[in-house]
């Protein structure tokens, strides 16, 4: 069974990030207002070749969540070792929510079984957003001709 996530990179919080967000939330500061969401391009990085499965569920979100949301999304094809380029260019992005990734059991479970150093960890580098699909496939032999 092979389930496509829509990933975000995680964030990469440090003891002086916690104690700042502390300190501040602690000062005595007037209301912030925060930057409505989206507010530029969204980037969905599909790490396969365009026709397959996974860019197919890609482009079908990719079309929901700009109406939904009301902002453009660009579909990114970045095939290359199983997915890898691909996961690791999400993973090394920004984590500001802009660019996402549709990920697999492939990306996210074999290959870093498979690979020494695929350039991601499939737990501390991604934040999964959303169940995109489920997919099974069975394989099942060729019936026998009779002669």
């Amino acid at each position: 069974m092979m389930a496509d996530m829509m990933i975000l990179p995680r964030a990469r919080l440090g003891p002086a990030c916690v104690l700042t967000a502390l300190a501040i939330g602690c000062a005595d500061i007037g209301p912030v207002q925060a930057q409505a969401y989206p507010s530029k391009t969204i980037r969905l990085v599909v790490p396969f070749g365009p026709g397959g499965p996974t860019d197919v569920s890609a482009r079908l979100v990719g079309r929901l969540v700009q109406t939904a949301l009301g902002q453009s999304v660009i579909i990114e094809n970045r095939p290359g070792a199983g997915g890898a380029l691909g996961s690791k260019s999400v993973a090394t992005a920004e984590p500001d929510g802009y660019t996402l990734l549709i990920g697999t059991s492939a990306t996210l479970g074999v290959v870093p079984a498979l690979m020494k150093d695929p350039g991601y960890d499939p737990i501390k580098s991604f934040v999964a957003v959303a169940k995109v699909a489920d997919s099974t496939s069975s394989p099942t032999p060729e019936p026998i001709q009779a002669s």
